[in-house]
């Protein structure tokens, strides 16, 4: 008998266990709701607070803030679900009285998020490549009709973000038949499925690559960490394109400094958080840039032997991917350094 490499026994053994972790708070008429579905991911399994830590609890918060409004989560995801359990055992019929109570309700739906496959592939990992193909040709069956029923229950206005699979090998794709190279086949169902019914796809695939082992519980566990899950959160609120506001940037933009090492300070702020700040100079050395408070942040800027003025250039990002950058010019002090 072939053995199962350690790895995928975890995961199908965590993937398919009966955890079911829900936030499903009462709806409210001045709310808006969204819906996540699908498989132990969805339901925010490996993060230390699915409720609060797991990505669909963090979408959640994030539409909350860019719209200025109440956002329930309703989320329907089952540990384990196939594409085809999924269909069969309950969820999509639960997610079809759910939309049907809302529409009585007048509540509006915010989005959808849709994380089904993976489990569809570890059911058959290790095994050959018939039972491999089998698996494939099933899910390229059943998995654009679920998406496209969704689509229907909900209408064409909506926006629905479907999650694709990260490969725990880090393996290379073009190698045919390896497990990286059926990730991908599946990934193209997933994105020709989307594609067929209006729906955006999240690429954690790309966001997990190079991180696994910084945004997985592998080698013993296929979910993602606490990390993982805000990844799979940042791939989504990018595909949902709702955020198109760049952060604002506050700073002095011109500065005659007394010192070789002055310090820089500036505020960033946006409505969902500043993802990242970047700051470049035209010469000397950057050190930071440090937060101090929520909004506020500073950077020593070593200007060594500069005698010229030094163009400092900060950059700040949100999780959408909104950009905005601000040049301060720093003029050194008279004389030889």
């Amino acid at each position: 008998m072939t053995r199962q490499p350690l790895i995928y026994v975890a995961i199908l053994t965590l993937l398919c266990c009966g955890w079911i972790v829900s936030s499903r708070p009462a709806v409210s008429s001045g709310s808006t709701v969204y819906i996540a579905l699908g498989d132990s991911i969805a339901a925010g399994i490996g993060s230390s607070l699915p409720r609060e830590r797991g990505y669909s609890a963090l979408i959640r918060d994030l539409i909350s803030r860019e719209s200025g409004r109440i956002v329930t989560l309703e989320n329907l995801a089952t540990p384990g679900e196939t594409v085809t359990s999924f269909r069969d055992d309950g969820q999509l019929s639960r997610f079809h009285d759910l939309v049907d109570r809302l529409n009585r309700g007048n509540t509006p739906i915010s989005a959808i998020t849709v994380s089904l496959g993976g489990n569809d592939m570890l059911h058959v990992s290790g095994r050959g490549s018939t039972d491999r193909q089998a698996a494939l040709d099933g899910f390229t069956s059943a998995y654009p009709a679920v998406l496209s029923d969704i689509r229907s229950a909900v209408g064409n206005d909506i926006p629905i973000i479907v999650t694709n699979s990260y490969d725990l090998s880090s393996g290379d794709s073009s190698i045919v038949e390896s497990d990286a190279w059926w990730i991908a086949r599946f990934n193209d169902v997933i994105a020709a499925g989307a594609a067929a019914s209006s729906a955006r796809v999240a690429d954690v695939s790309s966001e997990f690559a190079g991180h696994i082992s910084d945004y997985t519980l592998a080698p013993w566990d296929v979910h993602p960490t606490n990390a993982g899950h805000q990844a799979i959160a940042a791939a989504v609120w990018r595909a949902l394109a709702i955020d198109t506001i760049a952060p604002v940037v506050t700073v002095t933009p011109t500065l005659i400094s007394a010192r070789r090492m002055p310090t820089l300070r500036f505020t960033a702020n946006d409505n969902t958080g500043i993802d990242d700040i970047e700051i470049r100079s035209s010469g000397g050395t950057i050190h930071g840039p440090f937060q101090t408070s929520t909004d506020t942040w500073v950077a020593l800027v070593d200007l060594g032997d500069v005698t010229g003025i030094v163009t400092v250039t900060i950059k700040a990002s949100d999780l959408a991917g909104n950009t905005v950058s601000r040049d301060v010019t720093i003029t050194p002090p008279a004389g030889t350094p």
